[in-house]
């Protein structure tokens, strides 16, 4: 079957396939070297596409725990395993270092990754639940590193699961997709965008959307006050993921400079949407 067979592009752009067969691929970073770095979860593998196709596919990494963020510093690759956080050393990626182990494995697996203004390393780690009161601070947080996986800080909380980060490449702020929790109805919380200042938390378990309190946490309502709303509210249950500022200058004038967010689908409503 065609791939790309019904979907549908605004007037003036068109949709091919650049790639094919390689096994469910989550994310995407354009390389130093001008070639794309894929990560592909569910085999544990990251491989190497020529946007150019003169050189060949190959795979660079093997044997990795479901690798989602990638994110290039100082010519190599940083890889967020659903347990660590590794560097593989360029220009070969071939020698890997741990700078951030032990992380905790259950509930949401991906780990987001992306190098600040400040060259520091921002990591994302969703949430063990769909509502719960988190053991561990890194969870359901945006926490920075050093390069070296040193000086841990907590920098953001109440994310749910933010599967996606990108740096706004003016201001140098960074903007997170959020998953917000299930259960509440077809179209009860709203998915979010979230954009990030140190210290923020923007209210999960708590409260959602515009500082409203989830029914499960009535005695803990007074926290939503203190909490920072949504930049961006977005269709119930569309499961945002990827997102990416627009630097090229392909697209039309008024698209430059865009954010663009990638949905994932619905699973917990009656009528899917994303």
């Amino acid at each position: 079957p065609d791939p790309v067979a019904g979907l549908r592009v605004p007037p003036g752009f068109a949709i091919d396939v650049f790639a094919q067969d390689l096994d469910q691929p989550r994310t995407i970073r354009s390389g130093p070297d001008g070639l794309l770095y894929v990560a592909l979860s569910v085999r544990g593998e990251i491989v190497r596409l020529d946007p150019a196709g003169k050189a060949p596919r190959a795979t660079i990494a093997r044997g990795l725990d479901q690798p989602y963020g990638l994110a290039f510093h100082g010519g190599d690759l940083y890889v967020g395993e659903s347990h660590q956080v590794i560097v593989l050393k360029g220009p070969d990626f071939q020698r890997k270092t741990v700078i951030v182990p032990d992380l905790p494995t259950d509930g949401h697996w991906t780990r987001e990754l992306v190098f600040g203004a400040d060259s520091l390393l921002y990591l994302s780690m969703g949430s063990s639940c769909n509502l719960c009161e988190e053991k561990d601070p890194r969870r359901a947080a945006i926490t920075r590193y050093a390069p070296d996986g040193s000086g841990e800080t907590v920098v953001a909380r109440g994310l749910r699961n933010s599967a996606g980060i990108a740096v706004e490449p003016t201001t140098g702020v960074i903007w997170a997709s959020q998953n917000e929790r299930d259960n509440l109805g077809d179209d009860i919380p709203p998915e979010e965008i979230n954009v990030l200042s140190d210290g923020t938390d923007f209210g999960w378990p708590y409260c959602y959307g515009q500082r409203l309190p989830n029914p499960e946490f009535r005695d803990r309502r007074g926290r939503c006050a203190q909490t920072t709303p949504p930049a961006l509210e977005m269709q119930a249950h569309s499961a945002p993921l990827g997102v990416a500022f627009y630097t090229g200058t392909q697209f039309p004038e008024e698209w430059r400079g865009d954010f663009f967010v990638a949905f994932h689908g619905s699973w917990n409503r009656d009528t899917p949407t994303g």
